[in-house]
């Protein structure tokens, strides 16, 4: 029967269990270097240790186990590895500071009370003394866990339900063997009965607690582990927005070289070429002259547009009303043309800047295209929602018309379908000779976040609906 075993062989057995797991813990800390599993099998060595000397110098020379400076220095040495472990177990460093500082004042308290209890051993100052001094260390102790206790289980830390029920194991021994210490005739001490002896109750304790650290060990492993792929995956998507934000530049700098190529290059090509022209024949110096500083003024109004559309501080909703009519006025006010606006100016707010720029050029590109081919006297612009909550910006005039069939594959209307392209949209021109052209953009666009709308820009102006300019 189990309450008949040898006190001795038991005792070997749990011995054997604690070493068991100190070997496993050491083994541990030499693949993952890791102090938490030196701390766990300082420990287990220490309280095997500490029985050791209980059991075969203490119990049978009959002392006071809090007269024994051996037995005590062991004691404090093993709370110290317990401290430790539990601080490296729950974080309390990096999670708790003011418990972990409270632990280092527990560790201290251990390590003074210990020093001086050998050297009172040394002077022969009576076991009384130093039994009082024992009891006086332990409630400060005392005090330090009934501080930190409460923070551990406000934490909720996950490895926090294992440890502490590995501990009150420990407890639960612990309280017999003090029982015994008050009352020693409740344990008969028969060496045929292991279950006579307080001892065997409190490495009980003891085994059962470590076995509690262990599975607290693999809830810390596991959550290290998700910590890691949750690092891992922020990693990856920074990676992923770090790769969107190149492709964006990229975009931007292709816009950038295609703006100045179509519209600066090619002016700048024609003054040079009319600079040359000049130079062969002095007679048509004046007229020259004039075409080339219309040329070079169209090259600095070029040069302003593409840096507009580089600003971010001009990508607001009013920003982008006053250059549609701006540019309204500027393209029309020496032409008996009306140009009619019809701008949804909550909408405008919605749109993020990339589609704000790429809209207002292709609308730029559209209004030069009718001042130079169409011979309008009436434009409508109207920038509105689908019902499908699509952007939709229709460019109508009544001038001449033309007939697309008849258009060379390279136009001047390349450059406003790549534009569309790269709002992932489409560009629908319908045009008849006589009957006027229609321009017709259509794409989806992602709302500003709320965030966008944190940044201090003024508000959106109310929509506005049939707003009209009639050049003078």
């Amino acid at each position: 029967m189990l309450f008949s075993l040898d006190y001795t062989a038991v005792r070997q057995l749990l011995d054997g269990m604690l070493l068991m797991m100190a070997c496993y813990a050491l083994f541990s800390f030499s693949q993952h270097r890791q102090r938490i599993y030196l701390f766990y099998a300082t420990y287990g060595l220490l309280m095997v240790a500490r029985f050791t000397l209980r059991d075969y110098a203490g119990q049978r020379a009959g002392q006071l186990p809090a007269a024994l400076p051996l037995e005590n220095t062991l004691e404090a040495l093993a709370v110290i590895a317990y401290n430790q472990f539990a601080a490296q177990l729950m974080e309390m460093q990096r999670h708790d500071p003011p418990s972990y500082r409270v632990l280092r004042l527990m560790t201290l308290n251990l390590v003074v009370f210990s020093l001086l209890e050998w050297g009172l051993y040394a002077l022969g100052v009576p076991v009384a003394v130093r039994v009082g001094m024992f009891v006086v260390s332990r409630l400060l102790m005392v005090a330090g866990t009934v501080f930190i206790v409460p923070r551990l289980f406000r934490r909720k830390h996950p490895t926090l339900t294992w440890f502490i029920t590995g501990t009150a194991f420990f407890v639960a021994g612990a309280f017999c063997a003090l029982t015994f210490q008050i009352n020693p005739n409740l344990f008969a001490r028969m060496p045929g009965n292991a279950f006579t002896y307080p001892l065997t109750f409190m490495e009980i304790g003891v085994v059962i607690e470590m076995l509690f650290f262990t599975m607290g060990l693999s809830v810390q492993h596991r959550q290290t582990e998700q910590d890691k792929l949750r690092a891992q995956a922020e990693l990856i998507e920074q990676l992923r927005e770090n790769e969107r934000k190149q492709q964006t530049l990229n975009r931007i700098r292709d816009d950038i070289a295609r703006d100045l190529h179509d519209s600066v290059g090619s002016d700048l090509g024609t003054i040079s070429l009319l600079t040359a022209v000049a130079a062969r024949q002095p007679e048509q110096v004046l007229p020259l002259l004039d075409t080339i500083g219309q040329t070079a003024r169209r090259v600095v109004e070029a040069m302003r547009e593409i840096v507009w559309s580089l600003n971010s501080a001009h990508h607001t909703p009013e920003n982008l009303n006053f250059r549609f009519r701006e540019i309204s006025y500027e393209l029309f006010h020496n032409d008996p043309t009306t140009v009619v606006l019809d701008i949804d100016a909550g909408l405008a707010s919605q749109l993020p800047e990339a589609t704000r720029k790429e809209v207002f050029l292709i609308f730029k590109e559209s209004l030069q295209n009718i001042r130079k081919h169409a011979h309008a006297s009436r434009v409508a612009v109207q920038l509105t929602q689908t019902a499908d909550h699509q952007l939709q910006l229709s460019i109508e005039d009544d001038g001449v018309g033309f007939d697309p069939a008849m258009l060379p594959r390279q136009n001047g209307l390349h450059n406003l379908r790549q534009r569309a392209q790269t709002l992932g949209g489409t560009l629908t021109i319908t045009a008849k000779p006589g009957a006027g052209t229609q321009t017709t953009l259509i794409c989806g666009y992602q709302a500003r976040s709320a965030d966008d709308h944190k940044t201090g820009l003024p508000l959106p102006l109310p929509t506005e609906r049939a707003t009209s300019h009639t050049p003078a």
